[in-house]
């Protein structure tokens, strides 16, 4: 028994150094932990299934401040799908970023739009804009991306919970759309602030300062490791979809744009990525420009 008893002494003190040695890290050790303000970095772009919950309940919710938007996500659009051919791609190390302009159909014999929807293009370089600017109109020549959108069954309920739900259990499908001419796109996003204009915010101000929501690919160095991380668009793509979905959200304490779009990446299902391989979440981006900051 004593033997025994000593044994298990000894294999407790082995482990308890290894422990310690391991914590210690070599420098160069993959499993090195990092830093509060390096976990926040890499989380810049990203937010999870809750937030994007949360954010999209605040849209759809039956509350007299947010009529206009509950109206907007059952007559007009609560989001919309691209087929992963049709959505704008960006390179990494670049300057380019997929911009999506909100656009209200204001023309009566215009039948093939939806209602209310996004229109994509990717802008080559972003930097050709100064901090707190942006593209006043679509810089593509000809036409833009087009989505199949659809609208929120209030029967689905408007609760955090219930929105969750709707995401994990949402299924959709697309095919290769039409583009939508530029001159369309202009129209249709003035079609949107004189919609705004109409229907002023409870709390002063507009809805979105701005007709448009740019999401951009970004990159960092942990010092710790040396190893470089992407966010953003690029890393958001890197989970191969085959669609990709957009969703409206609304967040009042934004400065500028008060309608998030959170974009969540599709399988070949229709169905919305909630996780990744391992366990792991999936990389679900609502943190576009603006605000300007």
């Amino acid at each position: 028994m004593k033997k025994i008893l000593l044994m298990v002494i000894v294999i407790m003190i082995a482990f308890s150094c290894r422990q310690k040695e391991a914590a210690k890290g070599s420098g160069d050790n993959d499993s090195v932990k990092l830093s509060t303000d390096e976990t926040e970095r890499l989380l810049i772009g990203n937010i999870d299934l809750t937030e994007a919950s949360q954010l999209i309940s605040n849209f759809v919710g039956d509350t007299n401040q947010n009529e206009f938007l509950r109206t907007l996500s059952q007559n007009r659009a609560l989001g919309g799908i691209f087929s992963i051919k049709n959505f704008p791609k960006c390179s990494l190390n670049s300057n380019e970023a997929v911009v999506l302009w909100f656009c209200i159909n204001n023309d009566p014999s215009d039948l093939k739009s939806p209602p209310f929807f996004l229109s994509a293009e990717m802008i080559p370089d972003l930097s050709i804009y100064p901090n707190g600017s942006y593209p006043k109109e679509p810089v593509s020549i000809d036409s833009l991306e087009f989505p199949k959108t659809f609208t929120y069954d209030p029967d689905d309920g408007a609760s955090t919970k219930d929105v969750r739900k709707f995401l994990i259990e949402h299924t959709m499908k697309t095919k290769n759309l039409k583009k939508i001419h530029r001159d369309k796109v202009n129209a249709y996003k003035s079609g949107f602030q004189s919609l705004q204009d109409q229907i002023p915010h409870p709390g002063g101000g507009q809805y979105c300062k701005y007709p448009l929501a740019i999401f951009q690919n970004s990159e960092i160095e942990v010092k710790t490791t040396g190893k470089k991380y992407s966010f953003g668009v690029h890393a958001f793509l890197d989970q191969k979809p085959t669609y990709i979905r957009y969703y409206f959200g609304y967040n009042k304490d934004e400065p500028e744009n008060r309608i998030r779009v959170i974009l969540f990446a599709v399988n070949a299902k229709g169905e919305n990525i909630i996780e990744q391989g391992r366990g792991e979440p999936a990389i679900i981006l609502q943190k576009s420009v603006p605000p300007f900051q």
